[in-house]
């Protein structure tokens, strides 16, 4: 199996993101909600109450946006292919273990490049599309892209 990198990150600089994405997250929602607590001991109309909570919550609400776009981007997407004779393997962070594509299932690789510069690669076959992560550097992708592609030719897809 040969395996080809899509990003230039190392996977200790994602892991150390993450974690302070999510630690900003709880502690803008720790100090929201010990606000909202002080706030509660001042008798005040319903309508001063409403007004007072929408800013302590913002911090909270931006970083469950942070952390949803950081989950979704990163973890959820693929980082490395494997190529094998007969399989392709996505290699994810973890949690999410690697997926073994079998060449006879394999339909199309896509590399679709963005706007600027770099892209992302899918793989689609018969039940699911599967999304590489963006990266700038379009080589490996473009490699792995010919390479894929020459086999399916070759099989007759």
């Amino acid at each position: 199996m040969e395996l080809k990198i899509l990003d230039e990150m190392p996977p200790w600089t994602t892991y150390v993101l993450a974690l302070v994405v999510v630690g900003g997250c709880i502690v803008g929602t720790a100090v929201s909600f010990i606000w909202l607590q002080r706030q509660a001991h001042h008798p005040k109309t319903l309508r001063a109450m409403i007004a007072n909570t929408g800013p302590c919550l913002f911090p909270a609400f931006i970083g469950a946006l942070a952390l949803w776009f950081f989950i979704t981007s990163m973890f959820f997407r693929f980082h490395a292919v494997a190529l094998g004779p007969d399989r392709v393997e996505l290699i994810y962070f973890w949690p999410r273990p690697r997926i073994t594509i079998q060449m006879t299932d394999l339909e199309e690789v896509k590399f679709i490049p963005a706007l600027r510069r770099g892209g992302y690669m899918e793989f689609a076959t018969r039940e699911d599309v599967f999304h590489s992560v963006s990266f700038r550097q379009t080589k490996v992708a473009l490699e792995i892209q010919k390479t894929l592609t020459e086999q399916l030719s070759a099989r007759g897809r």
